[in-house]
């Protein structure tokens, strides 16, 4: 398909054909920038509707945003940690791309269209945050912005043969107040328009895992918030994903 087809087909709900025929073409450099660029806007505008209703689904199924057992608002502590979501200044992708290297397109059309989200929290009833490993992206504007440019400072005076990785989330043990392993984010620079995003700490030599930041974002969305279900068959029953996905649209 051309350019302008891939993009009426993700606009007509083709989302993931289009998706990867894009990212195909787009290695052979037969894909405009503007089609690009379109696609990722239809793509960001659903996750910022979706963010908003998995919310609102989230408190009518008695999530604590931003608290954990015995340890209210532990993860509300603004400008550092913010529970919900959180829109983005204009111009806040291109200032963080500035100051902190080259940024996948991807991610810069979700700080542009979804901004930051943190679904960090606790339910009485459910398992503990580890095991869910509950959304966050955390806010690269402001103060966040400014300590990570020190961060990254720091890493390459002292590792300058390794890439920086733009910590984006603590691990799903950080997200339970448990002490854990590395934060998730990306390895930066990286240029182009998809890359993969670091995240769940297995606590064996598995180590870290990575996927593509949209594949990342849908697993999330497909489990209520909860990305950690994925390898957690116990825990599964336990959570309401039915009711935490009720009018979230695939993207």
């Amino acid at each position: 398909m051309s350019a302008e087809q891939l993009v009426q087909a993700y606009r007509a709900g083709d989302h993931e054909r289009a998706w990867a025929e894009l990212l195909r073409n787009n290695s052979g450099g037969t894909v405009t920038s503007d089609a690009v660029a379109a696609v990722l806007t239809e793509m960001m505008t659903i996750v910022a509707r979706n963010t908003d209703r998995l919310l609102d689904n989230l408190e009518k199924a008695g999530w604590r945003l931003g608290s954990l057992d015995g340890e209210p608002n532990y993860w509300n502590n603004p400008p550092w940690w913010v529970p919900g979501r959180s829109i983005a200044p204009e111009g806040a992708a291109e200032q963080a791309e500035n100051v902190l290297g080259a940024l996948p397109s991807t991610y810069k059309a979700f700080i542009r269209h979804v901004g930051a989200v943190s679904l960090a929290g606790f339910h009485p009833d459910w398992p503990g945050p580890e095991r869910l490993d509950p959304l966050v992206l955390d806010r690269v504007w402001g103060p966040g912005l400014e300590s990570l440019e020190s961060e990254r400072e720091e890493w390459l005076e002292d590792e300058e043969d390794e890439p920086w990785l733009l910590p984006l989330a603590p691990d799903r043990f950080h997200k339970a107040n448990i002490s854990g392993g590395g934060p998730y984010g990306f390895a930066l620079p990286s240029p182009g328009i998809e890359d993969a995003f670091v995240w769940w700490e297995a606590g064996s030599a598995a180590g870290q895992r990575a996927d593509p930041f949209v594949e990342y974002l849908r697993l999330a969305f497909r489990w209520g918030g909860f990305p950690g279900l994925e390898f957690d068959e116990a825990a599964q029953p336990k959570v309401p994903v039915g009711d935490l996905c009720r009018g979230l649209e695939h993207f």
